[in-house]
């Protein structure tokens, strides 16, 4: 493969899934959002292939001009993903008075490889590297305090952590974690009934943290732990441990502004630096427009 061929800017949240939330619809590739860039709260409208991304974000340079394979992997990926979508999509019914069931009929199947497909989302962003950043800079400069040897802590600098991040994302132990952990949970399909959408993020997928008095450090898949992951401006879903939420894939109708309001705001505590929505962020009453 020659350099020419090979995707430099490269997406973290797929353009398929921000699609959904177009302002005139899912136009595919087509498709225009709103958006807020939470860093200078500059806000308008763009096309979902301009963002989010960024140069390079999943090249290993070792691997010379295969270097992009993870970002060609993706391609393939995200044509699944968005399967998932369109499938789950489909079969919500909106009209609370239309249905036959008081759950999504979400063959269990599907639900596996939607799992599956959210746990590569969770850890292909941005907002994971930054988390390994983090835990990295929290474990250095707590050894040390310990006093050890001069070398100890390797120097980790851009470089090595886009190296981690791709062991990760290569990882079947790290994806069958979070695979694994979304399937075994119950979900709870919210359908907003109000006049405020839904926004998402380029970091779609957040903790809910239903315990926030208990500070002692946990696994991501500790039962206090939940996840929201906004689908369109109209449909979410709320996936929690099964003595949270008893019933899988239950409707949750929302009548209330003030909890799509909520949502939002953990979408906003939560992302990187851009928000999405299918309509004007200056419109959407309440909103925050940037962190504090």
């Amino acid at each position: 493969m020659s350099d020419k061929s090979q995707t430099t800017k490269q997406h973290y949240v797929p353009v398929c899934y921000l699609a959904n939330f177009g302002t005139d619809g899912n136009k595919g590739r087509e498709s225009t959002v709103y958006y807020l860039n939470i860093v200078d709260n500059k806000r308008g409208i763009s096309g979902v292939e301009s963002f989010p991304k960024e140069k390079g974000f999943y090249d290993i340079d070792s691997l010379g001009e295969d270097k992009d394979v993870f970002e060609r992997s993706f391609t393939q990926l995200e044509g699944e993903f968005s399967s998932c979508l369109r499938k789950l999509i489909g079969l919500v019914v909106v009209n609370a008075s239309e249905r036959i069931s008081d759950k999504v009929l979400l063959p269990s199947e599907d639900k596996s490889v939607f799992a599956a497909q959210l746990a590569m989302q969770i850890t292909r962003t941005r907002s994971f590297r930054d988390w390994l950043i983090g835990n990295y800079t929290q474990l250095k400069e707590g050894l040390s305090k310990f006093n050890l040897p001069e070398g100890t802590i390797p120097e980790y600098g851009a470089d090595d952590f886009r190296r981690l991040h791709m062991r990760f994302l290569s990882s079947f132990r790290s994806q069958n974690f979070y695979a694994n952990m979304f399937e075994d949970r119950n979900w709870a399909v919210l359908v907003n009934h109000t006049g405020v959408p839904f926004v998402t993020s380029d970091n779609p997928i957040v903790m809910i943290d239903s315990d926030p008095s208990d500070k002692t450090p946990q696994s991501a898949a500790s039962p206090k732990y939940g996840y929201y992951f906004p689908i369109t401006p109209q449909i979410a879903l709320v996936i929690l441990d099964k003595r949270l939420l008893t019933k899988d894939l239950s409707y949750c109708d929302i009548y209330d502004d003030k909890l799509v309001l909520g949502n939002n705001y953990r979408m906003l505590m939560h992302c990187t630096r851009f928000l999405f929505s299918n309509v004007d962020f200056n419109t959407i009453p309440g909103f925050v427009g940037e962190k504090g």
